[in-house]
């Protein structure tokens, strides 16, 4: 019977030991290998607000056309709040090309939008 008690004590131990391997694993796979690195802050310029209903960035009005999610995420600096936020870079057609900027909700239905500094 002390053999069976001493053998259960063991896999009890065992058992959290491997939870929290585990749970260490994914989180390190989660930081490292889930996450896509988000540009730097300096990479990008405020560019203005949609708060008017409108908003024109090189002749097209992004209030009224469909933007597309590029999967990438840029990290830019809020001049009204003064921190950095992280913001998903969008894309929108054009009858030229594609138009991509970074944007995010900074209040109720008003979008903060951002272009790269080198456009």
């Amino acid at each position: 019977m002390e053999f069976i008690e001493a053998w259960k004590a063991i896999g009890w131990t065992f058992g959290k030991t491997m939870m929290v391997f585990w749970l260490a694993l994914f989180t390190l796979a989660g930081l490292f290998f889930l996450a896509k690195p988000a540009r730097k802050a300096e990479d990008w310029k405020f560019a203005g607000t949609t708060k008017s209903g409108v908003f024109l960035l090189d002749g097209v009005d992004l209030t009224k056309v469909k933007w597309t999610d590029t999967g990438r995420k840029a990290r830019v600096f809020d001049p009204l709040e003064q921190k950095a936020r992280t913001f998903t870079v969008w894309r929108v057609k054009k009858e030229d090309g594609d138009l991509t900027f970074a944007a995010g909700e900074v209040s109720v239905n008003v979008y903060g939008i951002y272009i790269r500094d080198n456009e």
